[in-house]
């Protein structure tokens, strides 16, 4: 469904751009009507969600923050803007530069369960918010990816549930938030069954010998099977009630400061 970092043009890129850049075009829809003239995307990676809040919101100065200093040459290589600096940081330790702005946007997308200080990170995130200031955060639903109980996942250090995603932001301090959630609509339900019956027929012996016979042969890497496209996508508000049924596999909430 996802994997941890996305590079340009690679076939993990192919594959699954459409189910990331859904998520920095939702924040994108959150903001649209305001002035939003300082943004903070935190765990940017190689920047194009960056490029794309810059590009989006014309009146914005973005920093981009990342721990990879891979991902951060990057970033300025590819999508090098005249509105962003890319910056190499821990998103624990933020330098001085950073955490003296005031944002009116801090979006931090499937971050949070990689990190081994989730409450100081929120915390710290309520201190950089202008007054109004509105803070985007996802990370995946451990119902659906059940990484953390399986101890599967060795990047992610914690996965939520959604109550106890709803807790740790209160308990940051944030006491306005919205939660969403990612699923699939239903043109990426059908489109994903038809992946995986390609998926079990390109696994079969015989299938997978040809495969690897003219990859050798012709010295070509073959492209994903179906890429996720972002209109296999959907975002919908959960509310406070949730019940568990038919959950999204990313949660995503919407906080925004006291005035």
């Amino acid at each position: 469904m996802s994997i941890e970092r996305l590079h340009t043009g690679t076939p993990e890129w192919i594959r699954y751009f459409g189910n990331h850049i859904v998520r920095y075009q939702f924040a994108v829809d959150q903001v649209k009507a305001r002035l939003v003239e300082n943004i903070l995307d935190i765990a940017c990676g190689v920047g194009y969600g960056s490029h794309y809040l810059a590009d989006s919101l014309p009146n914005s100065l973005v920093k981009g923050v990342d721990i990879s200093s891979a991902a951060i040459e990057e970033a300025n290589r590819v999508y090098g803007h005249g509105r962003i600096s890319f910056n190499l940081a821990d998103a624990i330790n933020l330098p001085a530069h950073i955490t003296k702005v005031k944002y009116d946007l801090i979006v931090s997308l499937e971050t949070l369960e990689h990190l081994n200080s989730q409450e100081l990170f929120l915390k710290n995130i309520c201190t950089m918010l202008k007054p109004g200031g509105v803070f985007i955060v996802s990370t995946p639903n451990v119902d659906i990816t059940g990484h953390y109980e399986k101890g599967s996942q060795k990047f992610h250090t914690k996965e939520y549930t959604f109550e106890e995603f709803k807790s740790a932001l209160s308990d940051a301090g944030f006491n306005s938030c919205v939660l969403y959630g990612q699923y699939y609509s239903a043109e990426g339900l059908l489109r994903n069954e038809i992946r995986e019956e390609l998926n079990l027929l390109k696994a079969t012996p015989l299938v997978r010998l040809s495969f690897l016979l003219e990859k050798w042969l012709r010295k070509r890497n073959y492209l994903p099977v179906m890429p996720e496209k972002e209109s296999d996508f959907e975002i919908k508000e959960i509310g406070n009630n949730f019940s568990g049924k038919n959950s999204p596999f990313v949660f995503i909430s919407v906080c925004q400061a006291s005035l």
